[in-house]
């Protein structure tokens, strides 16, 4: 017996890639804000920099681990990291959240 709600297969894929292109965002907005390129992003996470690059462009989904090294470096928690887009505050560089 299942108390969830269940979503149509389709709403579940759609969220999916809406969580998705969020994420794609954010991650670059981070790695941009750093002044960083992909291999010094890579080297700041301990990922492959070809796992970085295909998460930015969408090839791949995070994993928990990617999710985890994310919010280790970068001053943001994983809500805000999947949930909305963020913006830098240009005076200071600090993150915050899109409304």
């Amino acid at each position: 017996m299942n108390n969830g709600i269940e979503l149509p297969e389709n709403d579940i894929e759609e969220e999916i890639k809406i969580v998705n292109e969020i994420f794609q965002y954010n991650l670059k907005i981070l790695r941009t804000s750093e002044g960083l390129n992909g291999t010094q992003m890579a080297s700041r996470l301990d990922l492959p920099v070809k796992r970085v690059n295909d998460l930015e462009e969408g090839r791949m989904p995070p994993n928990l681990r990617d999710l985890i090294k994310i919010v280790d470096y970068f001053p943001i928690d994983f809500n805000c990291l999947l949930d909305s887009k963020i913006q830098l505050l240009t005076s200071n560089s600090k993150i915050r959240r899109s409304r």
